[in-house]
């Protein structure tokens, strides 16, 4: 053991809450340290640098912490290293976890740098009392901080002050003041133009063809372009295309009458970062707080018109079981379901699926990538049973919340839209038919 190479995977991670002490805690600063310490050290080579900048300690579902945890599993290295502990987790429950019983189950030496902490010199030091509860210290503080930045981005709502970190199509951030909406006069006449063709009974898929037709840029597109400052030549035919869904948002949206609503989300816990919406009455709401773009009689006109025009559905039989699932694969837009005859038993009608882009904007931009509900409902059982086999099989790379979740799934003999509704995200078709499906666990 004396003469045993150490291969070590440093880790270092920031959070966003962690930046209120960006100097000390920084990811440079990190490496450098821990780098220092290994030179001082004898017979240890870093393998590699996993760092996970702007990811929360309190789920372990990182892109750097999997890779690293993968490279432990392949033998690639044999030794992590670390800032402190709070810099691997502040979930002390997934945090004792890993150092009471998966790490060790690879040999694994772990060193806590500022904690002196190290299994090899000490192979009893994480079996100290004082180190579940320096992690319950850790987690308290995840916490903490939790609840102080909701209650400060709360404390704005209320007062008014826009918190996004875009400001909504039609709108710019004032540059004396962050929190303040001001109209842009770039895109201000889009939103009226908008609202105009509502107000003349020109329905959602209209209004985006009449946009298209003028080439005018989509909220998309022009975020692209005035916000990140890439060079997009390539896509923009696609990117600069509108949809009924993006013509549905704008129409819907207060913000465009001096209203604004904030807070329309939330997360189930600091530790579990699903996302649900709330119901209005707990959404934030202000009126009149910035320079309208449209009158508040046009529209709530336009509300009415909406309402008038939306079909009530009162059999949930009807509600496809992909709705707001299915997207085409190459142009990233939603597919659309028609009529089709009946499935194989003769018995039940089926439905079938195709590009939006394709056949409401330009057959230039898509294929159809048409599918048939029966063949859809095939394919996507298939792959999502071989998820949850993978991840009932691979249990560690989940938090308790999703291990819950596929348990209650297993051995799944049809699709049903609760299970959707649980595990998936989208649902990518291709051009061949083929699917590939994202998660709603996965980052």
């Amino acid at each position: 053991m004396k003469n045993k190479d150490w291969k070590v995977g440093v880790y270092t991670r920031i959070s966003r809450d962690d930046e209120v002490n960006k100097e000390s805690e920084s990811i440079i600063n990190q490496r450098n340290y821990l780098t220092q310490y290994i030179l001082n050290e004898k017979n240890m080579e870093i393998y590699d640098y996993y760092n996970d900048d702007g990811y929360t300690g309190t789920d372990f579902n990182r892109p750097a912490f999997t890779r690293m945890f993968n490279d432990i599993k392949e033998g690639n290295i044999n030794t992590i290293i670390v800032k402190d502990l709070s810099r691997l987790g502040r979930n002390y429950i997934f945090l004792g976890e890993y150092l009471e019983h998966i790490f060790p189950l690879y040999d694994l030496r772990v060193i806590s740098v500022n904690d002196n902490l190290d299994n090899y010199k000490d192979p009893e030091c994480f079996n100290n009392i004082l180190v579940p509860f320096k992690n319950l210290l850790n987690d308290e503080y995840a916490r903490d901080i939790s609840i102080k930045v909701k209650s400060s981005l709360n404390a704005k709502r209320y007062n008014g002050e826009y918190v996004g970190s875009i400001a909504p199509f039609g709108y710019l951030k004032d540059p004396n003041n962050k929190n303040k909406l001001i109209i842009d006069k770039n895109t201000a006449p889009t939103v009226k133009l908008i609202f105009d063709l509502a107000c003349q009974d020109y329905s959602y898929s209209r209004i985006a063809s009449y946009l298209n037709e003028l080439h005018i840029l989509n909220p998309a597109s022009y975020k692209e372009i005035n916000f990140k400052q890439r060079n997009i030549s390539n896509s923009l035919n696609k990117l600069n295309t509108w949809s009924a869904s993006s013509i549905s948002t704008i129409l819907k949206n207060r913000v465009y009458c001096g209203d604004l609503v904030q807070s329309k989300t939330k997360t189930i816990s600091y530790k579990v970062h699903k996302i649900v919406r709330k119901d209005e009455d707990d959404m934030i709401i202000v009126k009149d707080v910035h320079e309208a773009i449209i009158d508040r009689k046009v529209f709530e006109d336009v509300q009415e018109k909406i309402k008038s025009r939306t079909k009530t559905i009162t059999n949930s039989s009807n509600l496809s079981l992909f709705s707001g699932y299915l997207r085409c694969y190459d142009c990233q837009y939603k597919m659309k379901k028609a009529q089709a005859g009946f499935r194989q038993d003769h018995k039940t009608k089926d439905y079938y699926y195709y590009c939006s882009t394709y056949n409401n904007k330009s057959k230039s931009l898509c294929t159809s990538h048409r599918v048939t509900g029966e063949m859809l409902e095939e394919k996507v059982l298939q792959k999502l049973n071989e998820r949850i086999t993978y991840c009932l099989n691979n249990e560690n790379t989940l938090d308790n919340y999703w291990l819950l979740e596929f348990k209650k799934y297993s051995n799944l003999n049809s699709l049903s839209k609760e299970a959707l509704d649980s595990l998936v995200k989208t649902i990518y078709v291709h051009d061949n038919l083929d699917i590939t499906i994202t998660y709603k666990y996965e980052k």
